[in-house]
């Protein structure tokens, strides 16, 4: 494989895995439940208006819908931090040019606003802010726990959805998927975004064994064993990453008139996966970097 571009590769994954919650604070905003509770009410008063059109009187439904209504006013007098699932276009072109472009990423307007971030102490206390608010709020529900929300996966997410029906686009990212997956998981992966079946077989025990979205309860002992698997409830302000969507799955039909922007793309794409033997370097050299941010 060619070496400039090999190193590149891998020094535009590390500052995103380096910097991934500096970079996702530019995605999180504050109140953007607010329409959605206001139609929610609304709905609700619209629903009781025509029940009590139909003669309905019973006191203890309205006291139901009063409860309710009482509930998403509270919401929306607490507004919380969420990670958008659309994001502002100007954050998504500094994500884009830095991913993209043929200069080196030291020349990028992503890096030079992230270390200017990291190097003002009142914009880096705004971000961390930002990011502590939203893992605090996740930390409180029991389906998102044990999620972190801060991936470069959902870096790439952001780019991928942006660029969907462009099909050069979406294999370059898989190089960087494909890393994020011996990242995450030190195991060798043949597949990008979407998972193939060979490698679901091959690495089964650590797919089952990452942290789900589903709670399992109920009681296990000499007389009685029973389980209830509770479903996540839908976070409808935020996607959370699919890690293991099987290449099985329906593709979008790609737009044969859209080619690489760039030529980084162009020779990425030519020369392919990064081999196993960098990744594994790669991945031992992110562990021996501090972590500033857990979760």
């Amino acid at each position: 494989m060619n070496q400039s571009i090999k190193q590149e590769i891998l020094k535009r994954y590390q500052y995103l895995y380096d910097n991934k919650e500096i970079i996702l604070s530019l995605c999180i905003k504050e109140g953007i439940e607010e329409k959605y509770y206001k139609k929610c009410i609304k709905d609700l008063k619209k629903s009781l208006a025509n029940f009590k059109k139909d003669g309905f009187k019973g006191q203890e439904l309205i006291n139901v819908f009063k409860d309710i209504e009482s509930k998403y006013r509270e919401k929306l007098k607490n507004p919380q931090f969420y990670l958008m699932d659309e994001i502002d276009n100007a954050v998504l072109q500094l994500i884009e040019d830095f991913l993209f472009a043929d200069a080196p990423l030291e020349e990028s307007a992503l890096f030079s606003e992230i270390e200017h971030i990291k190097s003002d102490d009142l914009e880096l206390s705004q971000a961390e802010y930002l990011i502590e608010s939203l893992a605090q709020r996740r930390k409180l529900n029991e389906h998102l726990k044990n999620r972190n929300p801060f991936t470069v996966w959902r870096i790439l997410n952001y780019v991928r959805k942006h660029n969907i029906k462009n099909e050069d686009v979406q294999s370059y990212l898989d190089i960087y998927y494909n890393l994020d997956r011996y990242v995450n998981s030190g195991l060798e992966w043949d597949s990008g975004y979407y998972l193939s079946e060979s490698d679901y077989e091959r690495n089964e025990s650590f797919i089952n064994s990452y942290p789900s979205l589903s709670i399992t309860t109920g009681v296990n002992n000499e007389y009685e064993e029973s389980t209830i698997i509770t479903p996540y409830r839908e976070n409808i302000f935020e996607k959370e990453d699919e890690y293991f969507e099987l290449s099985s799955v329906s593709r979008v039909n790609y737009d044969k008139s859209l080619v690489p922007m760039t030529n980084f793309i162009y020779d990425a794409i030519w020369e392919g996966q990064i081999p196993e033997s960098d990744k594994k370097r790669l991945k031992e050299k992110l562990q021996g970097n501090s972590k500033k941010y857990t979760y």
